[in-house]
């Protein structure tokens, strides 16, 4: 803030600068120009660095960086005389605002502080000196660095969290492939059936583990997912816009709706060991995503003949997640189900 005064001497002395320079809970700072000799400094100001005004005080600008000791935030090196707040606000009529540095008090503390500076002008806009005003930041750092070792402690819980029900749940689908053994073909089928929709709910898991978000890349779910169910026979394409990112409370369904579309493609559109293409694609759309999966298999059946557990399913986890969806058979002999998902 730039301030007009005609006689800056004359005006330290005032009773109502007085009162502002004992009781403002900040460090203020004036200096005349052009030496940017220091007029006056705050009690607060000489009360955080722990020296006496009879030392922060009087002084010219090349003596301002040993005085108050400051040092540059970001390299940790003694600053330069010329790039201080207080000298640029001075000597070039800079207005600056909320800019860090670190000044070291008398005890050792290194006290990180955020600075505002501007010019003081006459009435004919001539400089005539500079103030800066100087808060403690301690309290604030200290806050920002419990805050982040907070968020590191429950990402890492998360993430341990998130390992845990992936090999939780790889043991279940051991278990009940094991229940299955030996029981016919019927109890294999199902077993099958069964481990393909915990597989993928483990793989959901996997691909939300190690990620600092509450939820996981599109590409890396949708590989986790799809990758595993390929064939000698069929392969599959996974794409995904770059940067997409699939909130976890969606993750589940998202992998359960892939995985029986996948596997519904290969069970009725590549009989006999037929060979083709699955793409998996994923991209935002106005207020939500679009997930599309695509196959060069036989054609569909009629609507009325959709009625199999997969599509059930299918159909199930799209109503959870409150999006839409269409099953097509496309010109190019592709068959396309489309699900779109508001968030």
């Amino acid at each position: 803030v730039e301030i007009f005064a005609p006689s800056l001497l004359a005006d330290l002395d005032g009773p109502l600068l007085d009162a502002i320079f004992h009781q403002a809970p900040v460090g203020i700072t004036i200096a005349s120009a052009p030496e940017v000799e220091i007029l006056r400094v705050s009690d607060y100001g000489s009360t955080l660095l722990g020296r006496g005004r009879d030392t922060l005080e009087h002084i010219k600008a090349d003596q301002h960086v040993q005085a108050y000791q400051v040092f540059d935030p970001h390299t940790g090196q003694i600053a330069a005389s010329e790039s201080l707040p207080l000298t640029r606000a001075t000597t070039k009529g800079e207005i600056v605002q909320g800019e860090e540095w670190l000044v070291a008090a008398e005890d050792g503390r290194f006290v990180p502080i955020i600075c505002n500076a501007g010019p003081i002008r006459d009435t004919n806009g001539k400089i005539i000196g500079g103030i800066i005003t100087w808060a403690d930041l301690s309290r604030q750092k200290q806050i920002e660095e419990e805050l982040r070792k907070t968020i590191a402690e429950r990402d890492a819980a998360r993430a341990e969290l998130n390992h845990r029900v992936k090999n939780h749940l790889a043991l279940v689908v051991a278990m009940v492939r094991l229940e299955a053994k030996g029981r016919g073909d019927g109890a294999a089928n199902l077993a099958s059936a069964i481990s393909a929709k915990i597989l993928a709910l483990a793989n959901a898991y996997s691909a939300l583990e190690g990620q600092p978000e509450h939820g996981a890349p599109a590409g890396e779910l949708l590989t986790a997912v799809a990758a595993p169910l390929a064939t000698p026979s069929v392969s599959i394409d996974v794409v995904a816009e770059a940067g997409l990112l699939i909130p976890a409370e969606q993750c589940a369904q998202i992998g359960i709706i892939v995985t029986e579309a996948i596997c519904n493609a290969l069970k009725h559109g590549y009989p006999d060991g037929r060979a083709g293409r699955i793409t998996v694609s994923m991209a935002s759309m106005h207020k939500g995503i679009c997930l599309g999966i695509v196959n060069d298999g036989l054609p569909l059946p009629s609507a009325g003949l959709r009625k199999g557990r997969g599509s059930v399913v299918i159909a199930s986890m799209v109503d959870q997640l409150g999006g839409t969806l269409e099953f097509s058979n496309t010109d190019t002999n592709s068959v396309v189900m489309t699900v779109q998902l508001e968030q």
